[in-house]
């Protein structure tokens, strides 16, 4: 609260917890930034862009949910002068000139603006951190909605070892191999049709009749529900020619793109239910939110945390933030075809298990293995390993209580 005492007359003006944000404000010197990179230098205009934003966020702040032209009215119990500054007063606030301050704002990029003032405040305050984690988790879906006609699609494989985006049954284009969600919302695959399902291999092995013509390869289906129930194909199945609209040059990062409800892999425990997935990145020792993106309900880690990566990178030298990140992932970011591949970040993970290097080191001989003891039970070792043909350093860690 702010006291005026002139001769016998006392005014006071309330501040509440108004003054706290005002400070930060000025602390980080937001208006200052968004001065400097938005808004006319006419001299004669009284409230700059960075100070309307700033106002704007005190009253946002307010929690009194008052339309963008009250803000005066907002303002006018207020001790402006000491929120905003002495050339300042609630009169200059009005919507003409928030308005405007927010027309620039969206002129620029709005998601711009936040992005390079939010780096180059945590970057100086020592909130970025040199680790960038990356994980992701799923979000259910309940209730009774009514069924999509993609439930099942079917596709034709456009990169090997990959079920093709928005699919849960792919075949090859010449008809050797399958890949296909079972049951269990797992993806299976087929190698040699002729032995998995002959009556499959003469159905699915030429693409002109198993992609271009869906009704075939969905009569087909029909026709043998029995069988491919018991094989582990979950239905219903809802056949769309996928070769319609694709994007042949494989790159789809910048499509407009609605996320799909799907089946998946639930880390929920509930493949009962359709679900949608998030990539989250964080960074810093308060593990601040930096970037985030939804998923395609069955999207895989192994392909999405790659996206994810490559899109925060391209958000970075978007921002020119000459800020390079350590990235720390699970086993799914350990890949040879991508990771490994380019080899151009830095990045700690989990090696897989199922990679044969890994396995020959987990079945040595304890005795074989040079242990450095460490705290609490714990112990390690370091082992060179030139897997993918990248040099790298693998760590053993052994707990005496597991």
């Amino acid at each position: 609260m702010k006291l005026q005492a002139a001769g016998n007359n006392v005014k006071t003006q309330v501040m509440d917890h108004h003054g706290i944000v005002a400070a930060v404000c000025k602390k980080l010197k937001i208006a200052e930034r968004i001065n400097a990179k938005i808004g006319s230098k006419d001299p004669r205009r009284i409230v700059q862009p960075g100070t309307a934003i700033v106002a704007m966020i005190i009253n946002a702040l307010g929690f009194t949910n008052r339309r963008l032209y009250l803000t005066p009215q907002f303002y006018a119990s207020k001790a402006v002068e000491h929120l905003l500054g002495q050339e300042v007063s609630a009169a200059d606030l009005d919507d003409h000139c928030l308005g405007k301050s927010l027309d620039e704002a969206s002129a620029y990029g709005v998601t711009k603006l936040y992005g390079e003032l939010a780096f180059d405040i945590a970057i100086e305050e020592g909130i970025l951190g040199k680790y960038a984690h990356l994980d992701s988790t799923s979000f259910v879906l309940e209730g009774e909605y009514a069924k999509a006609t993609s439930d099942f699609r079917v596709g034709l494989i456009l990169e090997e070892n990959q079920l093709p985006r928005d699919t849960e049954l792919a075949i090859n284009a010449e008809g050797t191999l399958l890949y296909y969600l079972n049951k269990s919302n797992k993806i299976k695959v087929v190698k040699d049709l002729a032995i998995w399902w002959p009556e499959a291999n003469l159905a699915l092995g030429a693409a002109d009749q198993g992609i271009k013509s869906p009704g075939a390869l969905s009569a087909f289906l029909a026709a043998n529900k029995p069988t491919a129930i018991a094989k582990g194909l979950r239905f219903p199945i809802n056949v769309i020619d996928m070769t319609q609209g694709m994007n042949t040059s494989g790159d789809s990062r910048n499509d407009p793109q609605i996320v799909q409800v799907k089946y998946g892999h639930s880390k929920d425990c509930r493949p009962d239910l359709k679900q949608v997935m998030l990539s989250l990145v964080v960074n810093g020792v308060a593990n601040v939110p930096i970037w985030m993106e939804p998923q395609d309900g069955n999207s895989s880690d192994k392909s999405a945390f790659h996206e994810t990566l490559g899109r925060t990178e391209a958000f970075k030298r978007q921002l020119q933030l000459n800020h390079d990140f350590t990235w720390v992932a699970d086993s799914a970011l350990y890949t040879a075809d991508k990771l490994l591949k380019h080899n151009n970040l830095l990045w700690i993970s989990r090696v897989p298990e199922n990679i044969n290097d890994c396995k020959w080191l987990l079945e040595l001989d304890d005795a074989a293995i040079a242990w450095a003891a460490s705290n609490n039970g714990y112990r390690y070792a370091e082992i060179g390993s030139s897997y993918g043909n990248i040099k790298q350093r693998w760590i053993i860690i052994s707990s005496e209580q597991a």
